[in-house]
């Protein structure tokens, strides 16, 4: 089920962002994945794939039409999120929460503001779907994140230096 729609954003450069609404462009997420994190970091094939992508939001970046990153998003369920495989996060509980997961964008994109802009439509759709809390989770020391442990970012207090406009539209 498709809870809302971003329109696609054209940036500089020709960089678009959307999110995933086909088999085609979920193997597309894949492909990035599969690049960046087996390929280049050296993570084991069944680490880019979860239980949690059937009903996680993935955005793919696409610079002039060619996929060059992606973010997922996945809102809590009845199975919970899945930094909850390595931490506790009973105290944070109470409304509604969300884990932006697995960033990847190209070697070739990094020094761009891709991995920002993926991050800050992850955010962006938190956000439109009431999150109250959010979770980055990241074991990769050269990732965008830079950092071994979650990082918990309150909404209420993120974006009050950051201005972004984003379309979001309700389906008909």
């Amino acid at each position: 089920m498709v809870l809302f729609y971003i329109k696609e954003l054209d940036y500089k450069n020709k960089v678009t962002f959307t999110i995933v609404q086909t088999s085609k462009e979920f193997r597309d997420v894949i492909s990035i994945r599969k690049k960046v994190f087996v390929e280049r970091e050296g993570y084991p094939p069944r680490s880019i794939i979860s239980d949690f992508d059937k009903w996680a939001i993935h955005i793919l970046a696409k610079s002039n039409k060619r996929v060059v990153g992606t973010i997922t998003l996945v809102l809590d369920s009845e199975k919970g999120l899945p930094i909850e495989k390595k931490f506790d996060l009973s105290a944070y509980r109470g409304g509604k929460i969300v884990e932006i997961d697995k960033l990847a964008v190209l070697p070739e994109k990094h020094g761009t503001a891709i991995a920002f802009d993926l991050t800050a439509m992850a955010y962006a759709i938190a956000r439109f779907w009431g999150a109250q809390k959010i979770f980055i989770f990241t074991l990769e020391p050269t990732s965008f994140f830079s950092m071994t442990l979650p990082l918990i970012i309150s909404l209420t207090h993120i974006l009050c230096h950051m201005t972004l406009f984003v379309n979001l539209f309700m389906p008909k």
